[in-house]
C-alpha cells in the first residue's frame, strides 16, 4: 500500500458515509484490489451494513483460500479481466502469466460460491475474438460477460489501443447472434452506433450515463470523481473525509449536471439528447477540456454506417 492510499480506518468512514447515502452496491475496483491486505476486512464491514459488494480483478493473488476469505468476508460477485481466450495475446495485452493467473482465479472463485463474470476490454487487435471469449466464459461457469470498448486512457492510451467504428459493429453484429446462457452487457458501444441506429436505441433509458447522479468513483486517496474515466483526468468534486459523501452529492458534480441539461450545441437541438446526454463526459474533457461538449465519438456528421446493427 502506497504512503497516500488510505487506512483501513479510513476507508471504513468512506464506506459509512456511502452506506448513508444511500448507496446499496459497492464495486471495489483498482489498481488491483487485492493487493491491500485489509481487503476482507473492509468487504466484512460494508457487507455488514447491508451494502452488496462486488470487485474486479487480475487474479494474481486470488488462491483457493484468499477466494474462500472474500467469501466469508461478504464478497457476492468477482469480476475477473480476460481480453483474448488466446494465452499469447492475453499476455500481451495483461501481462505475462496473466491468462493462467486469471483463469486460476475464476476457478477458484467459483469454487469457493462467489457469482463469476467475466470483462472483456475489446480493441482493434482482439475485436475478432469475441466468440472464443464467449466460449471461455461459458467453460468458466461465468454467469455474465461484459464487454467493454477501449477508451484513451492509462494504459490503452500508452499502449496505442483503439477500436475502429467498423470493427465495433463486428462486435455488436456477433453479441445479437449470441443466445447461449450467458448474460451478456456491452458497455461504451453505444457510441459507435450509427446516427439511425442511435434514434432507434433514443428510448432505451440504460444508454444513460450515471456518472455523479447513481454513480461515482472513490480514489484512493479518498478523492470522488463522476467515475473512473473522470479519475484518469484527475476532474475530481471533492475528498469523501473532507468533505463527506452526502455533501458531495448533494453539491458536487456541477458540470456533470450541467451537461445533463443538454443545452450545449450541436446536442442541444438533437433529437436524441434526452437519452444520448452528449455521450461521455470524460472523452468530451480530454478531447475539448470541457464536460460540456458532444462525445468525440458522436455519430451525428460521421458517414452511415451501412451495416444496421439494432
Amino acid at each position: 500500500m502506497s504512503a497516500d492510499e488510505l487506512t483501513t480506518g479510513q476507508w471504513k468512514v468512506i464506506v459509512k458515509g456511502l452506506h448513508e447515502a444511500g448507496a446499496a452496491v459497492m464495486y471495489i475496483l483498482g489498481g488491483e484490489p487485492t493487493l491491500r491486505r485489509d481487503l476482507p476486512e473492509i468487504i466484512s464491514y460494508s457487507h455488514g451494513l447491508g451494502i452488496a459488494v462486488a470487485l474486479s480483478t487480475n487474479g494474481y493473488s486470488v488462491t483457493n483460500r484468499y477466494a474462500e476469505l472474500l467469501r466469508e468476508a461478504g464478497l457476492g460477485e468477482a469480476q475477473v479481466s480476460i481480453d483474448a481466450p488466446d494465452e499469447r495475446l492475453n499476455d500481451y495485452l495483461r501481462g505475462a502469466g496473466s491468462t493462467r493467473a486469471a483463469i486460476s482465479a475464476a476457478k477458484n472463485l467459483k469454487n469457493a460460491g462467489v457469482r463469476l463474470t467475466v470483462s472483456v476490454t475489446v480493441s482493434d487487435i482482439n475485436y475478432n475474438m469475441v466468440d472464443g471469449m464467449l466460449a471461455l466464459a461459458e467453460n468458466l461457469g461465468a454467469e455474465a460477460i461484459n464487454f467493454i470498448a477501449v477508451q484513451p486512457f492509462g494504459r490503452a492510451k500508452e499502449k496505442g489501443l483503439m477500436l475502429s467504428r467498423s470493427n465495433a459493429g463486428i462486435v455488436l453484429k456477433t453479441l445479437f447472434k449470441y443466445n447461449g446462457s450467458l448474460r451478456v452487457t456491452a458497455n461504451g458501444f453505444r457510441f459507435f452506433l450509427s446516427y439511425e441506429d442511435a434514434q432507434e436505441a433514443a428510448s432505451r433509458e440504460d444508454l444513460s450515463c450515471p456518472a455523479g447522479e447513481s454513480y461515482i468513483a472513490v480514489g484512493p486517496d479518498g478523492t470522488v470523481y463522476g467515475c473512473d474515466l473522470l479519475m484518469a483526468l484527475k476532474s475530481g468534486a471533492g475528498n469523501a473525509l473532507a468533505n463527506g459523501i452526502k455533501y458531495i452529492m448533494r453539491h458536487g458534480f456541477a458540470s456533470l449536471k450541467a451537461r445533463r441539461n443538454v443545452n450545449f450545441q450541436p446536442c442541444a437541438t438533437c433529437q436524441i439528447r434526452g437519452s444520448c446526454q452528449g455521450g461521455c463526459a470524460a472523452r468530451a474533457l480530454q478531447k475539448y477540456g470541457t464536460v460540456l461538449a458532444k462525445d468525440p465519438l458522436c455519430p451525428i456528421g460521421m458517414p452511415s454506417n451501412t451495416m444496421r446493427l439494432l
